[in-house]
């Protein structure tokens, strides 16, 4: 995955292919949008525009979960994360705990 870096110091993928891990930073857009900013998963596949499909089953939710891959996703929503659903970049990790110290 190539990296570039957005304002602020955060870092977005600007080069996604299959296999990375990939978190949502915002909500999916749309009026069915299903996932939510913090879900993570796997990137099966980049299609000809660029956008992704992600599996979201046995990353951030169960394995058994009805929903298990969500579509079309811009890569412009999503931020490299390490194997434990945390973003990659020091300055998202930062954020993404002072977030989740709660919600545990």
């Amino acid at each position: 995955m190539r990296v570039a870096n957005r304002s602020g110091g955060a870092a977005s993928p600007a080069g996604v292919v299959p296999g990375d891990l990939v978190m949502l930073v915002m909500d999916e857009p749309g009026d069915f949008g299903t996932a939510k900013a913090g879900d993570w998963g796997k990137v099966l596949a980049v299609d000809a525009e660029g956008l992704l499909t992600i599996l979201l089953a046995g990353y951030s939710l169960p394995v058994s979960a009805a929903l298990r891959s969500i579509s079309d996703i811009s890569p412009h929503i999503v931020t490299a994360c390490d194997s434990r659903g945390r973003p990659a970049s020091a300055v998202a990790r930062r954020q993404w705990e002072t977030v989740n110290r709660y919600r545990r």
